[in-house]
């Protein structure tokens, strides 16, 4: 799960010293086994080194994947020639879900003015879909 939804390096790893430290009763238990697995990590990261696993238990928990999927059967099923879709992702999964399904769509990016308001929308990308006819 880790490693296939977290897109992590350090997933095996992770999992094994997660196993060797249960039971984690908190988030920052948990952190704590992340940040000491993936060792000193050089500069300033862009991401904090726990991103990535709890995207992974996120993904898993939530059945992300598996609703966007039916969420997009289901818009694909109700739209018309010319409709509108606007579909928001934030990691590749995702990404690559919608561009599978869209391949024609418009990707939209957070400006600089929009990172500088607010860095979290750096994963962000807007997936502009106008319906062509058949």
């Amino acid at each position: 799960m880790l490693l296939q939804f977290g897109q992590d390096n350090y997933a095996r790893v992770i999992a094994k010293r997660i196993v060797a430290n249960r039971p984690i009763n908190t988030t920052l238990q948990l952190v704590s086994i992340i940040l000491t697995t993936k060792g000193d990590i050089k500069g300033i990261p862009r991401k904090h080194p726990a991103t990535k696993t709890f995207q992974a238990l996120r993904i898993a928990v939530n059945n992300e994947l598996e609703e966007l999927s039916a969420g997009l059967t289901n818009v694909c099923s109700q739209m018309v020639e010319g409709g509108k879709l606007a579909v928001i992702t934030f990691h590749s999964l995702e990404r690559n879900m919608v561009i599978e399904r869209f391949p024609k769509a418009q990707l939209i990016h957070p400006t600089e003015e929009e990172l500088a308001q607010n860095r979290r929308s750096r994963s962000a990308v807007l997936h502009a879909i106008t319906i062509d006819g058949p």
